[in-house]
């Protein structure tokens, strides 16, 4: 039978050797956490490498490929390292499509409409350069006061259109050498003036619808009654006339 002393040195020895089996078990399971997730050092180096090689060829030039690209093209966006590798790069860049041109409408202008003379077939349908003041009831009042006020504008009107004669290119061209000078439209406004003066001027029924149908249409271009548009005929008859056939002018187009 054992004694005391040699129980308890089994005992010592019994529990140095359940630790070292404490300790082996603990460093084949303990492991860092920072050391598991990262792969082995092998592994790790082709990775690093490929990086850096890639970070490289995005900074080099894409035209020469040898110097570092300092700029990028604002199309495709390429690296370029300098000007004339720009411009290497623009020669063969494909050239931009064409931005889409909206056509504008090219017709020509309709030409001028021209009153036609009085007697003929023409002039009988035709309704004159007044249809846009028909509906004037201070216009047709004036008509049925003065049957004549109608025949008397178209007759200014038609004073400051030009003759059928000068529209013959041969018999302008004669009129040249003779030294008279062809029609324009100053001439046709110049012509219409001193119709309507002559016409104002007439005594009778006649001057006095010229005379009414002045102060008629002054009054409504300058928006003014009675004695106030009086007074601008009054103070206003040289320019007067002309605003009146520039109105004729603007009716009959």
């Amino acid at each position: 039978m054992p004694d005391a002393n040699t129980i308890k040195t089994t005992d010592v020895v019994m529990s140095e050797d359940e630790e070292k089996v404490k300790v082996a078990e603990q460093s084949f399971t303990e492991v860092p956490a920072n050391e598991a997730s990262q792969p082995p050092a092998e592994e790790a180096q082709p990775l690093i490498e490929e990086a850096v090689i890639d970070k490289a060829k995005a900074k080099v030039c894409g035209v020469c490929e040898e110097k570092e690209g300092k700029y990028k093209c604002s199309r495709c966006f390429l690296p370029y390292c300098s000007i004339a590798c720009s411009k290497k790069h623009i020669a063969t860049h494909p050239p931009l499509e064409p931005t889409p041109t909206i056509e504008k409408d090219t017709a020509p202008a309709p030409p001028p409409k021209i009153a036609p003379r009085l007697g003929t077939r023409a002039a009988a349908g035709f309704r004159g350069p007044f249809a846009a003041l028909d509906d004037s009831k201070e216009l047709q009042e004036l008509f049925k006061i003065y049957p004549l006020l109608r025949a008397q504008l178209e007759g200014i009107n038609t004073a400051t259109l030009c003759p059928l004669e000068e529209q013959n290119y041969n018999q302008e061209y004669s009129r040249k050498r003779n030294g008279i000078e062809p029609w324009n439209s100053d001439r046709g406004l110049q012509k219409g003036v001193e119709a309507l003066t002559q016409a104002r001027n007439t005594s009778g029924k006649e001057g006095e619808g010229i005379r009414e149908f002045s102060r008629l249409i002054l009054q409504i271009l300058s928006g003014e009654n009675g004695d106030e548009a009086a007074a601008v005929i009054e103070r206003e008859i040289a320019e007067e006339n002309a605003r009146l056939i520039e109105q004729l002018q603007k009716l009959e187009r």
